[in-house]
């Protein structure tokens, strides 16, 4: 079983945070089951606002450079175009998507066919700029007679 990680974006700091110790904790309870986050007392929470704090999981996979890669992480793939697609959890799996956080492809492209060819370059957070897709003018050719 692989360890669940977060880390954790302060929406009014505009940083990301040293990550608190947070568990995934399953209750069981007599109309079902409930899965949610649970931060560590450690952490001071005293002020703990959830609108502020944006929680980003681990995939459990690494880009070609061994850096894990986390939702909301930008990579760029190497046999892509545009090349540069964001990590977002989409109806229950982690998938790439386009600027707009609109499904892509699936996650497994990032090691496609045995290679490695995804590589975290920022996140949309600290660098929106990477998703923005470049528009290419043309080149006009002139025939010489």
């Amino acid at each position: 079983m692989r360890e669940i990680k977060f880390k954790v974006w302060d929406t009014q700091e505009k940083e990301f945070l040293i990550t608190p110790k947070v568990e995934f904790v399953h209750h069981e309870k007599s109309w079902g089951n409930e899965f949610y986050l649970e931060i560590a007392e450690d952490w001071d929470s005293e002020d703990y606002d959830p609108m502020r704090y944006i929680f980003l999981q681990s995939t459990g996979l690494k880009d070609k450079n061994g850096k894990e890669i986390y939702e909301g992480d930008v990579v760029k793939l190497d046999s892509w175009n545009p090349s540069n697609m964001q990590i977002v959890f989409l109806e229950g799996a982690f998938c790439l998507a386009n600027n707009a956080g609109e499904y892509v492809g699936d996650i497994h492209y990032i090691h496609h066919a045995g290679i490695e060819q995804a590589e975290v370059i920022g996140n949309i957070y600290e660098n929106s700029n990477l998703l923005i897709e470049k528009k290419v003018k043309p080149i006009l050719i002139k025939k010489i007679k």
